[in-house]
């Protein structure tokens, strides 16, 4: 969350969502043109139709009416699938944002395109992807991700023309990055649909984020459950979704592909969200295709890896873009089910616990794991019976398949995968080189679900302020599972409140150097350097935090600050300016560099940075109030007037 300054701004705005353990969050819980061989994507011709991609974030195959969703209030996407094709039984190959989404644009699983994990690493440059082909093919692209975890940095901005991830910095989720909300990013996509040239096709990527937790949905009702506000957040998704085909550009409908980049846990195995295990709950998902050259009103039963999409599309339109996987069965059912492999390294990556992965053959799936599993979704589609004991021809038959998956796999990656130069550099004037993070332990992420149970408890006390006992039992949990980053970071949070900032350092050290990849990391620690004097070192931090993201706005404001107190103005203009330069986008950068202006009697410069500032964050007074002194400066009194009701909620 940003902090105001301390000389200007002095009422920084709230975020959208309460602040919450979002270092748990992140962790759960992403050459210009393709270089194509012969017979590779031709020129688009004039009756090749628009495609849209839609991934709907978090949002598992039951809570779409389509899929038998009870409670589902989602028209939009069941007419989808009247129209077009439903996949009944769709898998996600991993249970996180930014791996699934490189699956996706890739055709491979995520031991091949290498992103294993939210939070760090770039997609191979090498690698052909979805975008690329059809910008080769005549395409004109454009991606609208609404959370930073899929921020261009990660590496999915390739082949866009325009990759819209400038996200309002003040609009941050419980887990500390920005997002924005479905309308927002349909507002944006719809804009920039107008002002493309209609004589030729376009690609358009959309992600809605809005399913994702919290669920914010309802908020007036305090009786509503989770599940009931999560619904709530699909059936807006929807609306939007609506909307957006609604108003698309031409009368010819697109070729439209809706899929889920992994599902949600409400409990079920003791799994709250996603990340942790490989259950259908978090696997199965949503996929939808529809427009010209398809089949209406079709269901396919067969179960499909979603990975294999981007070659579906390509297929479709004609198009020879060498993507990995075979295209999905449109006509009729694959002869015999697929194997479909799974794998999360988030409770290794996260806790060092064990790593898990799976494999899905019709009904049948297999876990391996410490305490291995196995199910026959036939007879027990909630997976609750194990059969890894019994001994049958099938089920060695199965575990065998995915032993040998396994053994075909390139090496594990190690926690942290290699860093840019100028990233190294920033770790390493620290003391942390990549490749320093722990091993991953032996522990059963079915073991270790527990633990999250004593979090959530220690969370509570610290609410409701009985702080000494919930640091009582955050030291507890981080001696039972030393390797454990959300653990280690929150105990350092708790002894930072309660007045220890050296024992809150300490501990934050030991997560850095689990994983030293993770930008929040250090703005914690250049925040807590800050509080005790140490601003050498807290400079250090807030730009080692920059040389991952470089669109921290927390980390450029602090810096900004430090030479506004000492002094040094230009200095702390240069740095909002480089802010805005390196693509963040903040209301409260925007308004202290109109403060700036203001304050050297530039008004219309003053005037520029505060209409950007309120367009971003029309809620925040502090802007709306500064706004109408420079309509006051202007000789303007019913303009400010009109601003200054802005300021009154």
């Amino acid at each position: 969350m940003l902090a105001s300054s301390s000389t200007s701004c002095p009422h920084a705005p709230a975020p959208r969502h309460r602040p919450g353990a979002f270092f748990l969050s992140l962790l759960l819980g992403l050459s210009s043109a393709l270089s194509t061989p012969s017979g590779a994507a031709q020129p688009a011709g004039p009756t090749r139709p628009d495609v849209l991609l839609v991934t709907l974030d978090t949002t598992r195959a039951d809570a779409l009416g389509c899929y038998g969703g009870a409670n589902a209030r989602t028209p939009n996407l069941d007419q989808l699938a009247a129209r077009g094709l439903r996949f009944a039984s769709a898998w996600s190959p991993v249970p996180l944002t930014l791996p699934a989404h490189a699956s996706l644009f890739t055709g491979l699983a995520p031991a091949e395109h290498g992103l294993r994990d939210n939070g760090w690493g770039r997609l191979p440059s090498h690698l052909p992807v979805l975008s690329e082909s059809l910008k080769a093919a005549g395409y004109r692209t454009a991606a609208f991700p609404a959370s930073q975890v899929l921020a261009a940095r990660f590496g999915l901005d390739r082949g866009f023309d325009f990759y819209d991830d400038r996200l309002t910095a003040e609009r941050i989720g419980q887990y500390g990055y920005p997002e924005r909300t479905a309308r927002e990013g349909v507002d944006a996509a719809l804009a920039w649909l107008a002002k493309e040239d209609s004589r030729r096709p376009v690609f358009l990527w959309i992600h809605f984020y809005d399913p994702h937790s919290p669920y914010l949905a309802l908020e007036s009702r305090v009786d509503a459950s989770d599940r009931e506000r999560y619904a709530a957040e699909i059936a807006e998704v929807d609306r939007q979704l609506g909307r957006l085909l609604s108003s698309w550009r031409t009368a010819h409908a697109p070729l439209v592909a809706v899929v889920g980049d992994h599902g949600e846990a409400f409990g079920e195995h003791l799994e709250q969200g996603h990340g942790l295990f490989l259950y259908r709950t978090t696997l199965e998902v949503p996929l939808l295709l529809a427009g010209p050259g398809l089949p209406a009103g079709k269901v396919v039963p067969t179960p499909v890896a979603t990975q294999r999409l981007a070659a579906t599309l390509c297929h479709v339109l004609g198009l020879h873009c060498g993507l990995a996987g075979a295209p999905l069965p449109l006509a009729k059912p694959d002869k015999a089910p697929e194997p479909i492999f799974h794998e999360t390294f988030y409770p290794a990556s996260a806790f060092g616990w064990h790593s898990l992965s799976a494999v899905t053959l019709g009904n049948q799936r297999a876990i391996a794991a410490p305490h291995p599993e196995r199910f026959d979704l036939a007879v027990d589609p909630g997976e609750l019976q194990n059969l890894a004991k019994a001994k049958g021809a099938d089920g060695r038959a199965l575990e065998k398949l995915l032993l040998d998956h396994l053994k075909s796999l390139p090496p594990a990656p190690p926690s942290t995968p290699p860093l840019p130069p100028d990233a190294a550099a920033a770790l390493r004037s620290l003391g942390y080189l990549s490749g320093q993070s722990g091993r991953a332990g032996s522990l059963d992420p079915k073991d270790g679900v527990t633990l999250l149970a004593e979090l959530d408890a220690a969370n509570r006390l610290a609410l409701h302020g009985a702080l000494p006992e919930a640091l009582s039992r955050m030291r507890s949990l981080a001696a039972r599972s030393p390797e454990s980053v959300p653990f280690l970071t929150r105990l350092a949070a708790l002894e930072r409140q309660a007045g220890h900032p050296d024992a809150a350092l300490a501990s934050l050290e030991r997560a850095l150097k689990r994983n030293p990849q993770l930008d929040f990391l250090y703005l914690e620690q250049g925040e807590m350097l800050l509080e005790v004097g140490r601003q050498e070192e807290g400079v250090r931090a807030l730009r080692a935090a920059l040389a991952l993201n470089p669109q921290s706005a927390t980390a450029w404001f602090r810096l900004a600050e430090i030479e506004a107190r000492a002094g040094r103005g230009r200095e702390e203009e240069d740095l909002l300016l480089q802010a805005l330069e390196a693509g963040t986008q903040s209301a409260l950068i925007f308004t202290r560099l109109a403060e700036i202006h203001l304050a050297r009697g530039e008004l219309q410069d003053a005037d520029q940075y505060l209409e950007r500032s309120t367009a971003l964050l029309p809620e925040w007074p502090t802007s709306w109030r500064i706004w109408a002194q420079v309509a006051r400066r202007q000789g303007r009194p019913d303009l400010a007037e009109e601003r200054e009701r802005h300021t009154h909620p």
